[in-house]
């Protein structure tokens, strides 16, 4: 018999070169295996975590029968089994991701397909030290020596029965597959990763207005005097102007451990010294100027987001009036924010008699709304004159990353009356955190301006 060597060598090479192409993959160990490892479990979890933080869980187990990954993707099967023996099963599946800051972590995005529960995490971590862990004490006893560890957290659906599933050094699994792809992976989000932020609302919820921006991360409750404040902001020192900023801070409770949110606004205004009849511009801007998640019990929690928003929950309005003898030629509006749906802009003005003193208005007698223009002129002709006018963002419209941004320009004409004067502004406006689990309520701030009003 003839051997045809090179038709065997093309069999090889292609045959090489297939293999190559096939996506690497893993299951459990061998066929119909399956693995039940210890769970805890929090019956009916309040949202403030204090039963995490005491550790007020009852056991449970999870019975792993099918572990499927073929990067990037994955599924799960298996059970749980609750303390009173009633048995939940589910069906994950989805596909991982890199963490943002960790090249030792690969998180999740999973749901189940049987509807059972949310999948809160799901992550393997091969540096779990310094991030939010249930079993601290396990993780300790293995601090000299490898410690990777699996997390699964589910989420009973329509009950706050909430499953923790942590394996330290999973023997049922080859952790370093995860990782051969790991630069090509989809980088996680920040509520995947942060996935307290999906569960539990802030136990804490503070505000301060502040002309200068504490140094250094700190809780609010302990910023005093001899807290170092930052430097001018240089950027707008030259500018006629006046500004404040609103620092948010939302505090969780996560295994009894403190994570801050930090959401900082900025409030501005910058307008003209003097004014005469050809008149002047005032820019307002209401803009996220930072924020940040950072721990000190979790300092592997560093991240530059912290899901807080404006405009959530409410419109979001920017209101000005002057003083006597000055009136509103026309008002602009622009930005950089998020919007569901179509633009929602609404104008509205009030006319007020040139020399009367007023203040901000609680309701317009003439409104307009606007889907597309970015600009209202009023007519000043009669006897009466605008003095008093606001713009609307409607709800949904909103602020949620740094450099967002809602700007409005009211443009003064001098009428009469000169001497010193304040251009008045004022912001209302709505905060929110999480996964809708909390509002901080209506806010308002309010700041002037000081100008020279004459006639030449």
């Amino acid at each position: 018999m003839r051997i045809n060597l090179k038709k065997i060598i093309v069999i090889f090479v292609i045959s090489s070169f297939m293999l190559t192409l096939t996506p690497k993959s893993f299951a459990l160990p061998k066929e119909n295996f399956s693995i039940r490892l210890n769970a805890d479990t929090f019956m009916d979890l309040d949202l403030e975590g204090n039963k995490m933080a005491q550790k007020q869980s009852s056991n449970s187990t999870v019975l792993i029968n099918r572990l499927d990954f073929n990067s990037p993707n994955i599924v799960i099967d298996g059970v749980v089994t609750y303390k009173n023996n009633t048995e939940k099963p589910f069906s994950l599946s989805g596909k991982i991701k890199k963490s943002q800051n960790s090249s030792k972590t690969v998180i999740g995005s999973l749901n189940d397909t049987l509807g059972n529960f949310e999948v809160i995490y799901f992550a393997i971590d091969k540096e779990p030290d310094g991030k939010p862990i249930y079993n601290k004490e396990k993780l300790n006893e293995i601090k000299n020596n490898k410690k990777t560890v699996l997390k699964l957290y589910l989420l009973e659906k329509g009950t706050r029965n909430f499953t923790v599933l942590e394996v330290f050094n999973p023997k049922f699994i080859n952790e370093d597959d995860f990782f051969n792809d790991f630069t090509n992976l989809e980088t996680a989000e920040y509520k995947e990763e942060c996935w307290y932020t999906k569960i539990l609302k802030p136990i804490k919820a503070e505000k301060a207005l502040l002309d200068k921006l504490p140094s250094k991360k700190i809780p609010l409750d302990e910023l005093d005097e001899n807290v170092p404040l930052q430097s001018e902001d240089i950027s707008i020192t030259a500018l006629h102007n006046n500004y404040t900023y609103g620092y948010y801070q939302f505090v969780l409770n996560v295994y009894g451990g403190y994570i801050y949110q930090d959401f900082i606004v900025k409030f501005y205004v910058e307008g003209p010294t003097e004014l005469d009849e050809s008149g002047g511009v005032f820019t307002t801007k209401m803009c996220v100027y930072d924020e940040e998640t950072w721990s000190y019990d979790y300092p592997q929690e560093n991240y530059d987001d912290t899901l807080t928003s404006i405009g959530t929950y409410d419109d979001t309005k920017i209101d000005g009036y002057t003083d006597p003898g000055d009136v509103f030629r026309y008002v602009l509006w622009d930005g950089q924010y998020y919007r569901e749906g179509t633009l929602d802009i609404s104008v509205g003005w009030s006319y007020t008699l040139p020399y009367t003193g007023i203040s901000f208005a609680v309701s317009y007698s003439s409104s307009m709304k606007y889907t597309s223009e970015d600009m209202k002129t009023f007519d000043n002709s009669g006897s009466t004159k605008v003095r008093q006018c606001g713009v609307t963002w409607a709800q949904g419209t909103k602020l949620q990353d740094v450099g967002d941004t809602f700007d409005t320009i009211f443009a003064v004409g001098h009428y009469g009356s000169p001497g010193t004067k304040k251009f008045h502004v004022k912001w209302t406006y709505d905060v929110s955190n999480g996964h809708n689990l909390y509002w901080g309520g209506i806010k308002t701030k309010t700041l002037d301006l000081e100008y020279y009003s004459y006639k030449n």
